[in-house]
């Protein structure tokens, strides 16, 4: 390119800079909408325009040739970091229902190599907004602008920015041994994304087949995040107990677990020494009467907040109070416990659940 053709598209880069920077937030907002609404979770979405300095720097490169501003189809760009690769796919499929695609400047860098071969891999998409939304008056005046998209896992995307941050800009500058010990690296990164998905759905098919284990052997069933959301589901005991503790003590019990909640109080039951299914719902039917008398004891001196909403299987946690207070132990050790399973106030804590404790079970004269 001659510096009047260089000139020319900065000059056309000067003009339309703020227009860009409009459509690569537009285009932003638009990618977070579509993801949502395909129910797909991803690590991030970034989105950025070319500076002046990036942009001449590209066009003085000895391999350029452009002749106006929209040949340069990476002026705008927005990156989505998805958490596994096949999600990286399936979202570049998406996204071919919802842009138009330049097909021949858009490319999977994963397919460029060789199949013994490992390195960059990241699914680029050279997209410009369909007519049904340049009809719009929100996405008139961007009508014609091209966008790059960069779609890639969290692993591929930590290979790309060290590779980047390392400074290696052009392969025929980095010394051999380099490209082994990047190789190697690329096939470890392809290795992990691998394992990852198996992970992923191997979690997927154990709760897929939780419930069924429940029902047939629910003491071969560890108590873990996978089968303790599913017992209000599968058993109605649990469920029922917290509708009769609603009933006796007034209380609001939540309507579904949070995965803090879920932590919480499994944290609770591996400190009482409960592992399964079965030896939970054993514990909990055995004690439940006391679980009540406490509950309500308990509520009698020290009142809930007006309004206060509690956990689902609610009963796991006075279960715990009476565990803790049978053992007698001193108060230091209450207390290390208490703050152990993630407790707050836990100095106080450990004399109330005494005190209550004491009031429905008096120690001997």
């Amino acid at each position: 390119m001659t510096p009047n053709d260089v000139a020319k598209i900065l000059g056309e880069f000067d003009a339309k800079c703020a227009l860009y920077e409009q459509f690569t937030k537009s285009v932003w907002r638009l990618l977070n909408d579509i993801l949502r609404a395909r129910g797909i979770k991803v690590h991030s979405i970034c989105g950025r325009t070319k500076t002046r300095e990036s942009l001449e720097s590209k066009l003085r490169k000895p391999e350029s040739d452009y002749e106006v501003l929209e040949n340069v189809t990476d002026v705008a760009g927005v990156r989505v970091i998805s958490f596994f690769t096949d999600d990286a796919v399936r979202i570049s499929e998406y996204f071919k229902t919802e842009f138009v695609i330049d097909e021949k400047n858009s490319v999977d860098k994963g397919a460029l190599l060789d199949p013994d071969r490992f390195g960059y891999l990241s699914i680029h998409q050279i997209v410009s907004l369909a007519p049904n939304r340049t009809s719009l008056n929100e996405y008139n005046r961007f009508a014609g602008l091209k966008l790059e998209i960069q779609i890639r896992s969290i692993l591929q995307h930590a290979w790309a920015e060290i590779e980047h941050d390392l400074g290696y800009k052009s392969k025929v500058a980095v010394p051999n041994d380099v490209k082994r010990s990047f190789s190697r690296l690329a096939g470890l990164l392809e290795l992990g994304d691998d394992e990852f998905l198996r992970i992923r759905d191997r979690i997927e098919c154990d709760k897929d087949q939780v419930s069924a284990r429940i029902e047939e052997s629910p003491q071969s069933v560890a108590l873990d995040e996978v089968s303790y959301r599913a017992l209000p589901t599968v058993d109605s005991f649990y469920r029922d107990l917290d509708l009769r503790l609603v009933k006796s003590l007034g209380i609001t019990i939540a309507g579904d677990f949070s995965n803090a909640t879920i932590e919480f109080e499994l944290r609770l039951l591996e400190e009482c020494g409960i592992k399964t299914v079965a030896e939970l719902r054993q514990s909990l039917a055995k004690s439940e009467s006391e679980v009540t008398d406490f509950s309500r004891v308990w509520f009698e001196r020290y009142p809930p907040p007006q309004n206060a909403l509690f956990p689902k299987n609610f009963a796991v946690i006075p279960m715990f109070y009476i565990r803790l207070a049978e053992r007698r132990l001193q108060p230091v050790e209450t207390e290390h416990i208490l703050q152990k399973v993630g407790f707050a106030g836990y100095w106080q804590l450990g004399q109330k659940m005494k005190e209550v404790f004491e009031a429905i079970h008096p120690p001997p004269r």
